[in-house]
């Protein structure tokens, strides 16, 4: 049984799986809808005109679906994989920040903004998630991410990418803006502009 591997771009991720295109559908498809969640939906959507990220995730959380034994050792549970950004805002709120934010940058230059709901919100302890000014979702206090309605399949895409590695996603940001993800200013001293994000905000959010 030939085998195929997909890579994840920028990264040392892969996934080596025997199944075909149409396998790799099937599997994810016929999931009952309980078990199904939005960014598997996308995928789906955008079949077979993948993405090379796309396809990598594709194939991964259908080789997780067809040999859930191998999600141990494969790598990234769908489900919770928001755990890691939900880490970096505790970090944020137990250094004495009251409002931290995230800005970052998708491929595609949506503006992408992270921000954790207000104690008195109807969802205290979420992070709010939006693209370009637009409503895109929400991360659990238990790192699931519920994409919206309106999130389309480049931005969720992209947040599994930055999920995946946030301080990577951190310093992208800083590298092409050349302002802090953190706090949003410039970046002027020689060490934040060597690392892409101010020394005192890395410290404070954990990266």
């Amino acid at each position: 049984m030939p085998l195929h591997t997909f890579h994840r771009p920028n990264s040392t991720d892969k996934v080596v799986t025997p199944l075909s295109p149409t396998e790799a559908y099937q599997a994810i498809a016929d999931q009952p809808d309980a078990k199904k969640n939005d960014f598997q939906r996308s995928l789906c959507r955008a079949y077979p005109n993948l993405s090379v990220s796309q396809k990598y995730w594709f194939y991964k959380i259908a080789n997780d679906i067809v040999n859930p034994q191998t999600k141990a050792i494969s790598g990234i549970k769908v489900n919770s994989s928001f755990a890691k950004v939900k880490e970096v805002f505790d970090n944020a709120i137990r250094n004495g920040l009251k409002s931290p934010k995230l800005r970052l940058e998708s491929p595609q230059g949506a503006k992408v903004v992270l921000s954790p709901a207000k104690a008195t919100s109807t969802n205290p302890g979420f992070i709010y998630i939006k693209a370009n000014d637009l409503y895109c979702g929400k991360i659990s206090p238990d790192g699931i991410f519920s994409p919206s309605r309106d999130c389309n399949d480049e931005t969720q895409t992209y947040l599994m990418e930055f999920a995946h590695d946030p301080l990577k996603a951190a310093k992208e940001y800083g590298r092409k803006t050349g302002n802090c993800c953190c706090c949003g200013r410039e970046l002027t001293d020689p060490v934040s502009i060597a690392n892409f994000i101010g020394p005192i905000c890395a410290e404070k959010f954990g990266f």
